[in-house]
This record gives structure tokens, C-alpha cells and sequence, in this order.
């Protein structure tokens, strides 16, 4: 079968966009790292996670299910360690000050 025809078809009838990822950057959605729900140029949620797909994804975590009904991004950022993810997602909601970040919110 031609995979970009079976593609396009479901992008069409299921999804609104496919993307083709290399093993690098699917095995880098599957590790440590920083991911971030956006709506235009505004950071709705930040977190970190040692598996950041399993974990932006997961409908149990009520915060991130409610910037991801929102947002119109997401955006990974890979880290060399869960320990770095923390650090650099402490970082990014200091900076950004995202809406569904309780920290965030938290003048100091």
C-alpha cells in the first residue's frame, strides 16, 4: 500500500495533522524532558516528566488536561536526565508564569 495515500486519507477523516518523526525524535518524546501547552504565544501549563508523551498525555493528571483542551501547541523539549527536567521546568515557570501552573502564579 502507499503509506502517504492511507496518510493523507486519515489525516482527513482522524486527525487534523500528521507528522513524520525520525527514531531520534520519537525515542525523544519517549525520555526525560520539559513539555509545554501553548495557546498563541501564552504558556498555558508547564511540566516535566521522565517519559514526556506518557505523561502529557495522561488524563489523570487534571491540570495538563485542562491546558491540552485549550491549547493550540505543545511543545518537548528533551533533557539529558529527569533531574535536569525538573530543574529546566522550575525554570520555565518562573519565566513563563503559566495559568495552570499553581507555582507559576505564586508572586515571590
Amino acid at each position: 500500500m502507499d503509506i502517504e495515500k492511507i496518510l493523507s486519507e486519515k489525516q482527513s477523516s482522524v486527525v487534523t495533522a500528521i507528522h513524520d518523526f525520525s527514531r531520534e525524535d520519537f525515542n525523544a518524546l519517549c525520555s526525560s524532558g520539559v513539555y509545554i501547552f501553548a495557546k498563541d504565544n501564552e504558556a498555558l501549563y508547564v511540566g516535566s516528566s521522565n517519559r514526556m508523551m506518557n505523561r502529557a498525555s495522561n488524563p489523570k493528571h487534571l491540570s495538563a488536561l485542562k491546558a491540552a483542551v485549550e491549547c493550540t501547541k505543545v511543545f518537548f523539549l528533551p533533557c539529558p536526565s529527569p533531574m535536569s527536567a525538573r530543574i529546566e521546568e522550575y525554570s520555565l515557570i518562573r519565566a513563563l508564569r503559566p495559568k495552570y501552573n499553581i507555582q507559576g502564579n505564586v508572586d515571590e
